[in-house]
């Protein structure tokens, strides 16, 4: 048990703990956003290229988020990215619009990268649910939003939150972004600062092993809401 007094005592490992939750929620939050309207409209519109779409927004869901981290910082380098050096050299903004290395360009990253997860979840119960519910709703007045908003989206609800939980659990414990773009803003998660202790010599493996323990609590308390949730 010292060793948690010890993890919890340092100033750094909270801040840690706290980030990862705050980078995780709203990455999360702009997933979920994400994948639903993706789905929505390849779902429930007459889009065109719908089939199409279908394969390109799973694309992220095959790469490895490292990689992708790697590219986006050579895209919205504030110095050297290429969209960057377009808006300046081009275009004449006086500034570069994009920093990748902020809490936005982590957070968009890693929404990126989870938002087709909550793209299939999504698609799959609007495929799957009965289309007789919409038709009954639109026949009694209720307009192609309010239909969304009062029939639609109430009865997808059980695949966006468990999409949802499911990515704040992969959010939480990736390593890859964070670390390609959180470590040069300093700022710390919970699976950068594993890395770091281990980086030390000695080792610190009884931190590390702490710290796992931290986000395997993070989970365990997810999934709890997760079947508390469900079962309703």
């Amino acid at each position: 048990l010292n060793n948690f007094t010890t993890l919890f005592s340092e100033a750094t490992n909270r801040s840690a703990m706290l980030n990862t939750v705050v980078s995780s929620a709203i990455a999360t939050l702009a997933a979920v956003a994400m994948g639903v309207v993706l789905a929505w409209m390849t779902s429930r519109t007459d889009t065109p290229m719908r089939r199409f779409f279908d394969n390109m927004f799973v694309i992220p869901f095959y790469l490895s988020p490292f990689i992708g981290a790697i590219a986006w910082t050579f895209l919205a380098n504030p110095r050297i990215g290429f969209i960057n050096k377009f808006f300046t050299e081009v275009i004449g903004f006086d500034a570069p619009p994009l920093n990748i290395y902020s809490l936005p360009g982590l957070v968009f990253v890693m929404a990126l990268y989870y938002s087709p997860i909550v793209f299939l979840f999504v698609a799959g119960a609007l495929r799957s649910m009965d289309p007789s519910l919409e038709e009954a709703s639109r026949v009694h007045g209720r307009s192609v939003i309010g239909t969304t908003v009062r029939i639609t989206l109430p009865v997808v609800m059980p695949a966006i939150a468990s999409s949802a939980l499911l990515v704040f659990l992969n959010a939480a414990g990736q390593f890859g972004i964070p670390a390609v773009i959180g470590i040069p803003m300093h700022y710390d998660v919970i699976t950068t600062r594993i890395w770091v202790g281990l980086g030390y010599f000695p080792p610190k493996y009884t931190e590390a092993a702490a710290f796992s323990v931290v986000l395997l609590l993070f989970s365990v308390v997810v999934l709890s809401f997760q079947h508390r949730l469900m079962s309703r």
